[in-house]
């Protein structure tokens, strides 16, 4: 009689041991008391036994790969007796949440037999910390965006490889996507994150306001052709004159800064490799300068200098504020505006007459390496990034430019919610991309924006600023 010890002993020296199992030597290597009959029954078991394995393995062989196979299917049929649950988070205005909510509400009667989609939106103060932190107490969404920190959630093993699933999709394969538009959530032949779509940065700016300051709107500068930074700082005086905010923006943010900074190519505060903290070059310490400047008179206004709960997006709807900064997500917010009349512009040039190139914002759509639903989420990623979701999300007003090359979502900007709704279509072929000294860095660049907002507080002047942002800066980078 057969035992399972024994079994499992030949099993180990007929795949691990085969020259003394072949040589007739295995009965004693571990029991010294086998013999060849007993050899040959154990065989025929080894041999279902490893076929049971492989069997086992194909069905539930560990984490799953989205698409890969596993189907979660009883005798090759989908089992539809209970519907899976997936859920997913973003950050966003109140436009934007908007806009998801519709999209899960619309996914839900789709798949009304097998998948409840819920959608937590997640305020955007501290997102990705809350995110990493339900990562690794194993609360964490099934899908969610993350940001120009993608890199963290990489290093840490986060997230799932969806290149396997993309490039077996027939609506979201690699090459259907822009350009090098992956940035660092791709690695050789590894994705890691999907860009939904991409917003280059504008301003904007009240008009009713500005011509009862008596002042001309950006606009009427730029056909004038002198849009600078000398037109942007006498529109954000008057209105500080009156008693309102002249500009509004987030010190913290990259894209914001990058009103500051671009003029200096590519890199924003680093170089363009992203392994220097540079701010100190002239034309951007120029900008830090200049941003000095203005609050002295009073005609800019960093977040950190707000109270909590206001931010640019509620002083300018509020009407007080001139302009502000944002890319396409403020447009489902603004166009419900209907006391006054608004408009966007691109980037003013310096005072010297240098370009200033959009900051174009990204994010990515990536997949918790824990789901227990990798398929049925990665179907909701399909379906939120291929055609039809960019189109459901991005038209009539929506909050973004669409990632996918495709001509009939060319023009979607341009749908007659904003007047010159084209700068966003312009601004995104010649803005540019996440820094990668962002993405790669967050702690430098937090050290550095750090630094930034004490500056904007009054606290430090533009030196000491420049100063102290390029030591704590390089620090971080050097793992200091």
């Amino acid at each position: 009689m057969l035992n399972l010890q024994t079994i499992w002993q030949d099993f180990y020296l007929f795949f691990c041991l085969p020259e003394f199992y072949n040589k007739g030597e295995a009965s004693n290597i571990l029991t010294g008391e086998r013999n060849m009959k007993k050899r040959s029954q154990t065989f025929v078991v080894i041999i279902c036994l490893v076929l049971s394995i492989a069997l086992l393995g194909g069905c539930n062989g560990g984490r799953s790969t989205p698409k890969s196979g596993d189907d979660h299917s009883k005798n090759g049929e989908k089992d539809v007796s209970k519907k899976v649950a997936i859920e997913w988070s973003v950050w966003g205005n109140p436009g934007e949440n908007k806009k998801f909510e519709e999209f899960t509400v619309d996914f839900n009667k789709k798949h009304a037999n097998d998948i409840e989609l819920k959608y937590t939106p997640i305020p955007n103060a501290g997102y990705s910390q809350k995110i990493l932190s339900g990562l690794a107490a194993g609360t964490a969404p099934d899908v969610f965006y993350v940001g120009a920190d993608i890199s963290t959630f990489i290093k840490e093993d986060r997230l799932v490889d969806l290149a396997p699933g993309m490039k077996s999709s027939e609506t979201i394969k690699p090459e259907a996507f822009a350009l090098n538009i992956f940035g660092t959530a791709k690695d050789g032949d590894h994705i890691w994150g999907i860009v939904p779509d991409c917003n280059p940065m504008v301003i904007y700016y009240n008009t009713d306001m500005i011509h009862s300051l008596g002042e001309k709107t950006p606009q009427e500068y730029l056909d004038a052709g002198n849009w600078n930074w000398d037109a942007f700082e006498n529109i954000a005086k008057q209105a500080a004159k009156k008693g309102k905010h002249g500009f509004v923006f987030d010190s913290s943010s990259w894209h914001n800064m990058s009103l500051f900074l671009n003029q200096a190519g590519d890199g924003l505060i680093f170089n363009p490799e992203g392994t220097k903290v540079d701010l100190d070059l002239p034309e951007k310490a120029e900008g830090i300068k200049f941003m000095e400047k203005l609050r002295q008179d009073k005609a800019i206004t960093s977040t950190v200098q707000l109270p909590k709960g206001q931010d640019g997006v509620s002083l300018f709807v509020s009407q007080q504020t001139a302009m502000t900064i944002f890319g396409r997500w403020a447009v489902p917010v603004f166009k419900d505006i209907d006391n006054f009349k608004w408009d966007i512009v691109p980037f003013p040039k310096t005072a010297s007459g240098k370009e200033v190139p959009s900051a174009v914002t990204i994010a990515y759509v990536c997949m918790n390496k824990d789901t227990k639903n990798p398929d049925e989420a990665f179907t909701f990623m399909e379906e939120f990034l291929n055609k039809e979701g960019q189109l459901y999300r991005l038209k009539d007003g929506g909050n973004a430019l669409p990632s996918l090359v495709d001509p009939d979502l060319a023009s979607i900007a341009e749908d007659g919610v904003v007047g010159h709704a084209k700068y966003f279509t312009e601004l995104r072929d010649t803005g540019l991309g996440v820094p990668k000294g962002i993405q790669n860095s967050p702690e430098a660049s937090q050290a550095v924006f750090d630094v930034i907002g004490q500056m904007c507080l009054g606290k430090i002047n533009s030196d000491t600023c420049i100063k102290e942002a390029v030591e704590k800066g390089n620090k971080k980078l050097d793992g200091e």
